[in-house]
């Protein structure tokens, strides 16, 4: 329903970003595609929708962070810098962070108005999360404290008012992920195969 509502509506983004949103909405559409056509083979989640779920996110985040920086408050970075903390006390001592993530990255675009944009994001971030889990990937974030000096650097940007650093700092941490997973499913993969040798 929030996908097809936002087709409806365009993301109500300015004519420069509605070409970047509708590549966001015809690669939704296609993995939304993809997954149902999966799960009548399998009913499972097939090994490329961990990345493609993650595209979405990074592409959809990418065309709207522009329009932030004109928006923000000290209490949106209030909540952020909070966040942030919270983060890195998880960080230090080993352990993820899901829900500090979906807030951090709900507060970012909280400021534009649009239910329709924050639903979407949490769409696939939920998505995302849960592929992560049936794809037995639950400990894919082997460096949690990268991945909170990834926020914090957006954060940075953001407090710059400095467009580019701040779609620099959000591809890099879309960077960090894909190498975090990249390595996660190697090592189930080996582990996997380590397994089937030994049953032999």
């Amino acid at each position: 329903l929030a996908l097809r509502d936002a087709e409806g509506r365009g993301l109500e983004l300015g004519a420069h970003d509605r070409r970047g949103a509708e590549q966001v909405l015809l690669r939704a559409r296609r993995i939304a595609g993809h997954q149902r056509a999966r799960r009548v083979v399998d009913g499972g989640i097939a090994a490329g929708e961990v990345g493609e779920r993650l595209e979405v996110r990074r592409v959809l985040e990418a065309v709207m962070i522009g329009q932030i920086l004109p928006l923000v408050t000290p209490a949106q970075l209030a909540t952020l810098h909070s966040t942030l903390e919270q983060m890195r006390m998880r960080a230090e001592g080993g352990e993820p962070f899901p829900e500090e993530d979906r807030l951090f990255h709900q507060t970012l675009f909280e400021n534009l108005g649009n239910q329709i944009l924050l639903r979407l994001l949490d769409i696939f971030w939920l998505a995302f999360h849960k592929a992560i889990e049936q794809k037995a990937l639950s400990d894919w974030d082997s460096n949690p404290l990268q991945t909170y000096r990834n926020h914090a650097a957006i954060v940075a940007a953001i407090e710059e008012s400095n467009p580019a650093l701040v779609r620099s700092a959000l591809e890099q941490h879309y960077g960090g992920i894909v190498q975090r997973l990249s390595h996660a499913k190697q090592r189930l993969e080996a582990q996997r195969t380590q397994q089937s040798a030994l049953s032999c």
